[in-house]
Formats: structure tokens, C-alpha cells, sequence
């Protein structure tokens, strides 16, 4: 089975699964894991069922967003050690060029990047951003390239959505 069309048929088949449950997601986290698994349904279910199983064992009635960052962390310690790892042995321009490809959550050039980021920024201080992203983040893609990939000659892409969620805790520690 595909991932379903919108977030909304995915939201609402996580929040039918968690009717008259004990146990609920704070809305965040229906949004997020719809957001990690790409809208698969079977990778949804999964996912919930683990933070269900995570939320019984500690007597939560609330899932929040810092109980999934642990659940998945868990669950994906490969690709939460590969995006700190790079993240630990990149520049600050590199981080940040990372940052917003994670935000933007879609292939972006390093012209889109550098708008969606530094969109008030001179007109010369965006051309050199541009050039610097360019450069970052098709080395990035070359010494890691189950994290970011290029999409086309210009674009940019995080591989998957459950490692643009590592790339996202890795960032964190940043402070980005």
C-alpha cells in the first residue's frame, strides 16, 4: 500500500487508531511521525505502535514530541549516529546550509536554501551564500550520501524522510 494522498487521510487514521485509547499523541506528534514516515501507512502504524508500547510501560496518557525524539532514536540509532557524526565533522556554513534543506522538507537548490533562510540579506552576501551551499553541501552529498543526495544537477535532497528527522536531532545540538 502507497503512502496516502494528504496528511490529513494520514492524521486521520492514526487519530481513528486512537479513539477511546488510554493512551493519546499530543497532535505534534501525529504531524510528525506522518512527517518521518513519508505518509506509509503500514510506517505509521508501526511507529505509533512503538510509542504506544513507550507511553504503557511509563504509565504516559500523553505522547509529546520529547518522547518520540526518544522512541525514534531508539529505533534508528544507525541514522541518528550517521547525522550527528557528519554534523560533528562539518563547518558552521555546512550545518547551516544542512538546516535548511531539513526545514524546507523538499529538493532544494542552494539559491532556494539561501532565499528561504537569508531572505533579507544583500543582494552579494545571498550570491556568496550560494556559492559557499553550493559547494558544502555537494561535498556533504558526495562524504554522505545515504544522508543527502543531489536530485538533479541543481537540487538537493535529505535521502529519506526518517533521515532528514536525524538530520533534524543531530542540527539540534547545534542549536539549529
Amino acid at each position: 500500500m502507497g503512502p496516502f494522498s494528504t496528511d490529513n487521510e494520514a492524521s486521520n487514521c492514526l487519530k481513528r487508531r486512537l479513539k477511546n485509547n488510554a493512551i493519546q499523541f499530543d497532535n505534534s506528534v501525529i504531524q510528525r511521525v506522518i512527517g518521518i514516515t513519508g505518509r506509509v501507512p503500514r510506517e505509521m502504524i508501526s511507529l505509533a505502535m512503538f510509542l504506544h508500547d513507550f507511553g504503557s510501560e511509563r504509565k504516559l496518557s500523553l505522547i509529546k514530541i520529547e518522547h518520540l525524539r526518544e522512541v525514534f532514536c531508539h529505533q534508528h540509532v544507525s541514522e541518528v549516529n550517521e547525522a550527528k557524526t557528519l554534523c560533528n565533522n562539518v563547518s558552521d556554513m555546512t550545518r547551516q546550509a544542512l538546516a535548511g534543506l531539513v526545514q524546507m522538507q523538499k529538493p532544494a537548490s542552494a539559491e532556494e536554501i539561501v532565499h528561504y533562510k537569508y531572505s533579507s540579506s544583500s543582494e552579494e552576501t545571498k550570491k556568496r551564500l550560494v556559492q559557499s551551499f553550493n559547494n558544502e553541501l555537494t561535498r556533504v552529498s558526495r562524504q554522505a550520501p545515504r544522508l543527502v543526495k543531489i536530485a538533479d544537477n541543481t537540487a538537493y535532497q535529505i535521502a529519506d524522510t526518517a533521515r532528514a528527522y536525524a538530520l533534524e536531532i543531530a542540527l539540534q545540538e547545534f542549536g539549529l
